[in-house]
């Protein structure tokens, strides 16, 4: 797979990717903390979303202004929004659950926030594979693993589900109401990574 050659500016559109990657990662962390530890974690996906639209907004910018980019300009935002999209997901996640005084029902929350750390480590490992024009063979695995992690979820969301309405005793009418919400978010939260995975599948089938 083979991108265009180093542009004076090339290392920081790669630099500035990278650190999306980096926050999204940071927020599944800190989402994975949360909901182990409460409130004294929150900060962590807060500091996340500043610092991921800061660099969004940066990239934005620079391919507003760049003649050539590293690959097609319309990849490169879709891609840089995809991922700063993680990072504000997570950190609207946990304001509700905070706002609410939400915690883990049987360890809920906790099924949801495994695979998303799974899924924020996986992420870097492929932006950065992608940044260094690893081989499309092994980029694509990692792809894959990402839409199984996303299956998962899909399973596991469904399963919480089920368990709130038949759980002994069935939770006060509001907390039913939102943590059921909360669940669908967690999910859209593994969907929001399959995504990044299919943009980054585009690219590098595009260039390879």
């Amino acid at each position: 797979m083979k991108f265009l050659n180093f542009l004076p500016n090339e290392a920081l559109f790669y630099n500035l990717i990278n650190e999306l990657a980096k926050q999204a990662k940071a927020s599944s962390e800190g989402l994975h903390a949360y909901v182990q530890h409460g409130d004294a974690t929150r900060q962590p996906m807060t500091d996340a979303r500043s610092a991921s639209k800061k660099a969004l907004e940066t990239l934005v910018e620079e391919v507003c202004r760049a003649f050539i980019t590293p690959f097609d300009r319309e990849d490169v935002q879709e891609l840089a929004e995809a991922l700063y999209r993680i990072s504000a997901m997570i950190d609207t996640i946990q304001q509700r659950m905070h706002i609410h005084h939400l915690h883990s029902l049987d360890g809920d929350f906790q099924r949801m926030a495994e695979i998303i750390v799974k899924q924020g480590g996986l992420l870097v490992t492929l932006i950065e594979g992608l940044n260094r024009n690893d081989k499309a063979s092994h980029l694509q695995e990692k792809v894959a693993l990402l839409y199984a992690l996303e299956d998962e979820g899909d399973c596991v969301a469904l399963e919480l589900e089920h368990a709130l309405f038949t759980h002994e005793p069935l939770p006060d009418a509001l907390n039913l109401i939102v943590r059921k919400d909360l669940y669908q978010s967690l999910e859209g939260v593994t969907d929001a990574f399959r995504d990044v995975a299919a943009i980054a599948l585009r690219i590098i089938l595009k260039h390879s």
